[in-house]
């Protein structure tokens, strides 16, 4: 936990996330990302792993207001 924890970071642009997941996790708000951010990630073998609320559940739906992206390398 303590070394996931270490790698994550939370950005504010696709570009911040693409750099941030080439090492690590980027944290971001999925409103900045939806489909065409996933098309550019996709570019450099990136993905959102997963969407969560903000108080860390699991949405319903990926237009729920308030979620938050986390993005990593593609496996």
């Amino acid at each position: 936990t303590r070394r996931r924890d270490e790698r994550t970071v939370e950005v504010g642009s696709i570009e911040e996330a693409a750099e941030a997941a080439k090492v690590g996790f980027a944290k971001i708000a999925w409103d900045l990302v939806k489909e065409r951010g996933e098309d550019q990630l996709a570019a450099d073998a990136l993905s959102v792993r997963c969407l969560q609320t903000a108080d860390g559940e699991v949405p319903d739906s990926d237009d729920a207001p308030g979620l938050v992206a986390y993005v990593a390398r593609s496996y």
